[in-house]
């Protein structure tokens, strides 16, 4: 996107605001970066939506359940396999990119290194475990196979989140963008063309080879993109950057693994009351407003983050404190514009999903405040990230994690309401802990300058 053709798309009432961005180089570069993340993640539900329809319709509604359940199981693994590589090359790249091009280059093949041992092992464990898992997880035997072959996408897939981190880390947030796209619409036709001519194993086998095709494409975007950057790819010097596994990888992979078990343990304990799953559906349908708020302010986040380290290491403290500012701003803003008219709408919302939803009304109305705590949080979160204070970030999602289970078991009887609640809670509560914590940095910051 440049500069005359955003003056072609946005309406005349907003050109003054579009003058004012191009001439900050910072407001300039964080558009740049949130449109083409936005163009490449609405490409992608938008496909996914739609490859979606097709398989329900080719599968059936048993099997095409079957499908997500695998699809389900592959996500857990990945949550352990992925190690926190992607987060790692963004803010290791993106910091170093411009000040230090050879260990830019050591910390991608460190990244993709990793990916590759950690997503092959969690692979090999999650093939030895598929009958197992089919059985007593699933209710399922049969689909004991077709996990055991999903475990192939896993490796794919994690080295995908450390081609997708590293791209973050070079801004190249167009060429992201666009392997993606493409990416997605060729799986499109190979996952559906699997389901059509072999069914549940041919659509597994489909996710696999997506998963390898967009390995593919964006290995030909990170080679393309450092070496525009002037960032060597040498492969057997990565070990010299291996502190950064016990530094940034180690306690990133801790913040990962015990948020989402976390939301699981809270939904266990929810089933376990009378009704349970019953509020556990109403607190599901009102959760997808919540990350619909949340979307815009994700995107942000993932452009924050590399701007901020780059800036870190260009020791520009000033524009650093006013990108993180704008950025901080423009996500609460962003999120409130979004919250308010869901919730006020929250009755007739929840009413529109059928008999026994309409009591929801208020779970919605929690589910936003949620929403725009956390999209403020998010955005400080990433200047945690660009300072490298991974354990601090561990310990804000413990005692996030601590919160919402101690508050969901306390309101347990409240059903949906008292779920949603223990979110509103657990997020205010990290929200205060980060910025009590954010204030006690820039102190330290202010006296070290001095």
């Amino acid at each position: 996107m440049d500069y005359k053709a955003a003056r072609k798309l946005v309406p005349s009432i907003l050109l003054p605001w579009l003058d004012r961005m191009e001439a900050s180089p910072s407001g300039w570069r964080l558009a740049r970066g949130v449109f083409w993340s936005a163009v490449g993640s609405v490409i992608t539900r938008a496909l996914a939506l739609v490859s979606a329809i097709v398989l329900a319709r080719l599968l059936g509604k048993v099997t095409f359940g079957e499908l997500g359940m695998i699809q389900s199981t592959l996500s857990m693994f990945a949550t352990f396999a992925i190690f926190g590589v992607g987060l790692t090359a963004t803010k290791h790249v993106a910091e170093y990119r411009k000040s230090d091009a050879g260990r830019a280059g050591r910390v991608i093949a460190l990244s993709s290194g990793v990916a590759v041992l950690s997503g092959s092992a969690m692979a090999l464990v999650m093939t030895l475990t598929a009958p197992w898992m089919a059985k007593h997880w699933l209710a399922a035997p049969h689909l004991g196979t077709a996990v055991a072959v999903s475990a192939c996408a896993l490796v794919w897939g994690v080295l995908n989140e450390a081609q997708l981190g590293t791209l973050s880390g070079l801004e190249a947030f167009r060429r992201r963008s666009t392997m993606q796209s493409l990416g997605n619409l060729g799986a499109f036709p190979i996952t559906v063309a699997g389901a059509y001519f072999f069914g549940l194993i041919g659509a597994v086998w489909g996710l696999v080879a997506s998963s390898l095709l967009l390995v593919i494409l964006n290995n030909y975007a990170v080679r393309k993109e450092a070496a525009l950057a002037g960032i060597p790819l040498k492969w057997k010097d990565a070990p010299r950057e291996i502190g950064l596994l016990w530094r940034f990888n180690l306690p990133t992979f801790f913040s990962g693994a015990f948020y989402v078990p976390a939301i699981w343990v809270s939904n266990a304990i929810m089933v376990h009351t009378p009704h349970g799953y019953e509020a556990v559906g109403v607190f599901s349908a009102a959760d997808r407003w919540r990350n619909a708020i949340m979307f815009l302010p994700t995107l942000l986040g993932g452009v924050t983050l590399p701007m901020l380290s780059s800036l870190r290491a260009e020791s520009s403290s000033r524009e650093y404190h006013k990108v993180l500012w704008m950025n901080l701003g423009i996500s609460a803003l962003m999120s409130l514009i979004a919250a308010v008219p869901i919730a006020l709408l929250a009755p007739w919302i929840m009413a529109s999903y059928g008999p026994g939803f309409a009591e929801g009304k208020w779970v919605l109305v929690c589910l936003c405040a949620s929403a725009v705590v956390h999209s403020t949080y998010w955005i400080i979160g990433q200047s945690m990230v660009s300072k490298g204070r991974m354990w601090t970030m561990f310990r804000l999602n413990l005692l996030w994690g601590t919160v919402l289970l101690t508050v969901t078991w306390t309101l347990r009887e409240r059903g949906a309401l008292g779920l949603a609640l223990a979110n509103v809670a657990a997020d205010i509560v990290r929200m205060l802990m980060i910025l009590f914590g954010t204030s006690l940095l820039h102190r330290t910051d202010s006296r070290t300058s001095v």
